[in-house]
């Protein structure tokens, strides 16, 4: 299906990752260079960026980034955040540092417009365009840990030809999904 994991994990926490497990670290950095999974975001510490100035924004990215490539080798070209961080500035901040792509969804503490287009030119107070996935009227990434539950809608509606096709966003930590949370007893 093409499916390929991406995690959205600041920068500083995979840097004290790596102090104490080195071999995760490893593994992700395989599996990212396999292209099994992408990292998303790239910032340091996955801030609420409109509320933070320009200056202190830039400089999430700058330290995000390099923290990235010193751990992998390479660093996130999409930039995805599960809390509200969208702002009318941040194409020109993720342009600006190389971003190909963003995700234009919030899961928690937010929204974001919705478009059943495929792909939007999401155009920044400056006029600072990066190709972006807008918010689909399924909404996938408001449904949580129900995220299985909603699949059959979505697919429905891609069916119907409501939508261009099915893009699934989870943006949730992973300690509140049920699943993850048996997985984390069992193996305790």
């Amino acid at each position: 299906f093409g499916y390929r994991f991406a995690p959205d994990i600041g920068a500083g926490t995979l840097k004290n990752l790596v102090s104490t497990h080195p071999d995760t670290i490893n593994k992700l950095k395989k599996a990212w260079e396999e292209k099994r999974i992408e990292f998303v975001n790239g910032t340091y510490s996955q801030p609420y960026l409109q509320l933070w100035n320009i200056w202190d924004q830039e400089k999430q990215f700058e330290i995000g980034l390099k923290t990235f490539e010193e751990l992998f080798g390479q660093r996130p070209t999409v930039y995805a955040a599960q809390e509200i961080a969208l702002h009318p500035g941040l194409p020109k901040i993720l342009k600006k540092f190389g971003y190909r792509y963003a995700i234009h969804r919030s899961q928690n503490l937010g929204t974001t417009p919705v478009d059943n287009r495929v792909l939007i030119d999401w155009q920044g107070d400056d006029d600072s365009v990066i190709t972006t996935l807008p918010a689909h009227s399924s909404h996938s990434e408001k449904s949580a840990d129900s995220i299985y539950e909603s699949f059959p809608k979505s697919i429905w509606k891609t069916i119907k030809g409501e939508l261009p096709f099915a893009a699934f966003t989870n943006l949730i930590d992973q300690t509140s999904i049920g699943t993850y949370k048996e997985e984390v007893v069992r193996t305790s």
